[in-house]
């Protein structure tokens, strides 16, 4: 039974015309001899320090409100500014601008 099922195997192999699929094969059979040596599982390709890296770049919006002592925009100061700029279109025809723009 197991025989048969190597050559079935072979075959398939064999018929295979892709060569990422054979390295893909590879791969398997490679770590399958891993597995089979106890050879530890390899791991990712981010480190620890990678994730690191990654989180230094986001941004702390909290941390920004705090340092920068941001207090939002109330409607009504919304609405004078609006009042102000003397703006007469509705707020759909601008959106629709916008996304001309964009």
């Amino acid at each position: 039974m197991l025989e048969a099922k190597k050559y079935n195997l072979i075959e398939r192999i064999i018929s295979v015309a892709d060569e990422r699929v054979i390295d893909a094969i590879a791969s398997i059979k490679d770590r399958a001899d891993d597995v089979r040596a106890g050879v530890p599982k390899k791991s990712s390709k981010y480190t620890t320090s990678t994730y690191q890296e990654l989180q230094s770049r986001f941004v702390d919006i909290e941390g920004l409100k705090v340092q920068q002592n941001y207090t939002p925009t109330t409607p009504a100061e919304l609405t004078s500014i609006a009042e102000e700029a003397n703006i007469e279109q509705s707020i759909e025809e601008l959106l629709a601008g916008l996304k001309r723009m964009g």
